[in-house]
């Protein structure tokens, strides 16, 4: 694979704040190049409005960019096309409605010819509940009371339930890719792992179905959500990437462009030779860390 032999530390970064029925929301994208000959990240961001929920999105493109950066760009036209039937905060709905905007998405991909792949780790903020769906190995973590709670699991061809899944569909993981091929076994486009005509979208070689973990919300402890591609899991643990930013918080540092941009800073010290793109929402009891500031003791 092509590197550069020095990396684009320039930052991309993107901040907003929405006060809306769900409370007081604080989010900050930032994107580094980093060692990558071009950038092949994207990212959605959508607060609730007239949708029924905020959404937050990475995408890591693979092969290219035109997939990832697609998605970036249609995936509110996917995901919010079911709005009656979201009005309702009920976690069934919202799923079934994400998995048919998941498909519905790589269909239309699809029929673009692009050839390229991506993941999808999006999280779905309700009135009651974070949901997050993932496809391949970008991830997010919830802060909840200090504590990192996992709200998505890589998806990986070695992994037993993707391997058997891409052995029934005529593949074979080899070097831990799918026939050798593409490191993750569920993303957007990839098609040449598609081509069972006779095999729904969740049993191909390579799925577009997400996977979801749900948290009732508790607007007293969870503090804030990291959603990151994986060059920047690649380098620091979702334990340590937690206390990465709260330690800044507590610190008193409330701009999250300085804590994002640290963070990506960090990864690319720590080896990370990947694109890197970080979002964090911070939320109301994030916010308290900052009103409670402790003596400026920053770990990690």
């Amino acid at each position: 694979m092509q590197m550069l032999s020095e990396p684009v530390k320039t930052l991309s970064t993107c901040s907003s704040t929405f006060t809306g029925k769900f409370g007081k929301c604080q989010t900050i994208h930032t994107s580094m190049q980093g060692y990558r000959p071009s950038m092949e990240d994207s990212h959605f961001i959508s607060y609730e409005n007239d949708n029924p929920y905020s959404v937050f999105a990475v995408f890591d493109g693979h092969g290219g960019d035109e997939i990832a950066l697609e998605v970036g760009s249609r995936f509110g036209d996917f995901v919010f096309k079911d709005k009656e039937t979201l009005k309702v905060d009920d976690v069934e709905a919202v799923k079934k409605s994400v998995d048919l905007a998941f498909r519905t998405c790589d269909e239309h991909l699809k029929r673009l010819g692009h050839m390229s792949g991506s993941t999808a780790n999006v999280v779905f903020m309700t009135q009651g509940h974070i949901i997050c769906g993932n496809i391949g190995d970008s991830r997010s973590v919830l802060c909840r009371s200090g504590m990192a709670m996992e709200m998505s699991v890589d998806h990986k061809p070695t992994d037993e339930g993707e391997t058997e899944r891409i052995k029934k569909a005529g593949g074979s993981v080899i070097r831990g890719r799918v026939c050798g091929g593409v490191a993750v076994s569920r993303s957007f486009g990839d098609f040449e792992f598609k081509q069972s005509k006779d095999l729904d979208a969740a049993k191909q070689q390579i799925s577009c179905c997400p996977d979801f973990i749900v948290k009732k919300r508790d607007a007293t402890t969870d503090e804030f959500i990291v959603i990151c591609c994986d060059g920047v899991w690649d380098v620091i643990s979702n334990e340590a990437c937690v206390r990465f930013v709260r330690t800044r918080l507590q610190a008193g540092i409330g701009d999250l462009k300085t804590i994002s941009g640290d963070l990506l800073e960090y990864c690319i010290e720590n080896g990370s030779k990947d694109n890197m793109t970080c979002i964090i929402v911070l939320l109301d009891a994030g916010k308290e860390l900052i009103r409670k500031k402790k003596p400026k003791c920053v770990v990690l």
